[in-house]
């Protein structure tokens, strides 16, 4: 049986990440005891975060207080297809995590959409990150548009550069130049049929001007090229409006709870 979209947005996330971090000695990305997860030593919840876990108490509890051992925030994430959301949403409230909000999980049938008009407005030019100093410009505009720390900048950019940057990969980056400076980035996955859109963002100076949404449209060109049957990705606020003009429905949502240093 086909996996649902879902599960494809969940499968791919989790795939992605494990992708990136375990190229890098400084990241654990574990998977075992009913539980997907990862931890760095930067105390920042983007590189620390339970992307799946079983409703344990006991299990929730133990590696709780192993992230603030750590000295780290933990971010965990629910998703609204699981029969079991509810009770694991209670279990992470009655330990004091703090719901920081709900993002939805998107999907686009690839067998449905037609690439006319995908091209890039001139004088935008977009091309595939190859070189290192390219991954330097992706990370320049990931920084503000996320608010990183400068550390988690850098770790960011040897994610990337220690996963390959190899255009026959399964990782790909889409920079967008314009008027000779980076302005917009991309990050795809491709794994069985599926590919997941990550980091898109755009300079502030630039927003505004569709370059958002003229490099998604590029990035759904070159997955269907690559034979993808499915594009997903996690949405913003922002960026929903977008998204949904391109032709992606929502299909999760996915629920945002961050344990502190000190919670518990």
């Amino acid at each position: 049986m086909a996996a649902s979209a879902a599960e494809d947005i969940r499968g791919n996330m989790v795939d992605f990440f494990e992708t990136i971090m375990r190229c890098d000695p400084d990241t654990e990305f574990m998977r075992g005891g009913g539980i997907i997860r990862h931890r760095h030593h930067i105390p920042f919840p983007m590189l620390n975060r339970v992307l799946q876990f079983s409703a344990d108490a006991v299990r929730i509890e133990e590696t709780a207080v192993e992230y603030r051992n750590a000295n780290v925030p933990c971010l965990w994430l629910t998703w609204s297809d699981d029969p079991e959301c509810e009770v694991k949403e209670a279990l992470l409230e009655e330990r004091g995590f703090q719901r920081i909000g709900r993002m939805p999980g998107m999907a686009l049938e690839l067998g449905e959409w037609d690439p006319l008009g995908a091209e890039p407005p001139s004088p935008l030019e977009i091309l595939p990150a190859v070189h290192p100093s390219d991954v330097k410009a992706l990370a320049g505009i990931l920084q503000p548009a996320f608010n990183l720390p400068d550390a988690v900048r850098d770790a960011l950019e040897r994610f990337f550069l220690n996963a390959g940057l190899d255009t026959g990969a399964p990782i790909r980056h889409f920079v967008a130049w314009l008027d000779g400076r980076p302005v917009s980035t991309a990050t795809m996955f491709e794994e069985g049929g599926v590919a997941g859109l990550y980091f898109v963002a755009t300079s502030a100076d630039y927003r505004g001007r569709g370059l958002g949404k003229a490099i998604t449209l590029h990035a759904l060109k070159e997955a269907k090229s690559r034979g993808a049957e499915r594009v997903i990705l996690h949405a913003s606020q922002a960026g929903q409006g977008i998204y949904r003009n391109i032709g992606f429905q929502n299909k999760v949502q996915i629920g945002r709870y961050l344990s502190s240093i000190t919670s518990g």
